[in-house]
Parts: C-alpha cells; structure tokens; sequence
C-alpha cells in the first residue's frame, strides 16, 4: 500500500494514522504526563498523537532505523500492530532477503570463478 495514493487516500490514511496514535498513547497513559502550557488542565488529543510518534520514532532511530527492531519494541510495550508498520516491516524483510540471496549468488560465482 503506498502512502501517497492520491489526495483522498493520503487524507484517510493521515486521518487514520492520528487516531491510531492517539488510541496508543492514551492507552499507555501519556496525557498526563505531557507537559502543557499554563492553564491547560488536559493533554489535546494531537498532543498525544505526536508524543506517542516521537516515542516510536526515537525507538527507530536508536535502533538504526530497523523496522524488525521497532515492530518488537510495539510489541514488547503490549501496544497493537499498525496496518503502516506491518507494510513497512514486511518490505523490509523482503529488502534483507533479495540482499541475502545476492551475497549467496556472489559467493557462489567467486567459488566458481576460483575453480
């Protein structure tokens, strides 16, 4: 599924996305924690949402940019799969076996060349 389909598709897949995200940080009790303004009595719902996608995007980065990695640390914090990182996750895998599967390729043409 590509992210940028079309505008109707980009504004359901964002629209999606938030909501999710803001689900995930609720359940794991960010609001309270976020630091607001003077007189904010409450955490706004995108306030959450982007709190929640800085976690998952430090996860990330710290892990070298490996989406195998991320997917774990979702799933070690009990938190759901996303239909975004499944995708993502699933291309990534493929990328790291056709990159397997060329390092077997070369190893066997310099055995071959060697004989």
């Amino acid at each position: 599924m590509e992210l940028m389909d079309g505008g109707d598709n980009k504004l359901r897949d964002d629209t999606v996305s938030r909501f999710w995200l803001t689900e995930q940080g609720s359940n794991l009790g960010l609001g309270p924690l976020i630091l607001k303004n003077t007189g904010s009595e409450k955490s706004k719902p995108n306030m959450v949402a982007e709190t929640y996608e800085a976690i998952l995007g430090t996860v990330y980065i710290d892990s070298s940019k490996d989406l195998v990695r991320l997917k774990l640390a979702i799933r070690k914090l009990g938190l759901g799969p996303h239909e975004f990182l499944k995708e993502a996750v699933r291309k990534e895998e493929a990328l790291e076996m056709e990159r397997q599967e060329r390092e077997r390729q070369e190893e066997e043409e310099r055995r071959v060349e060697s004989i």
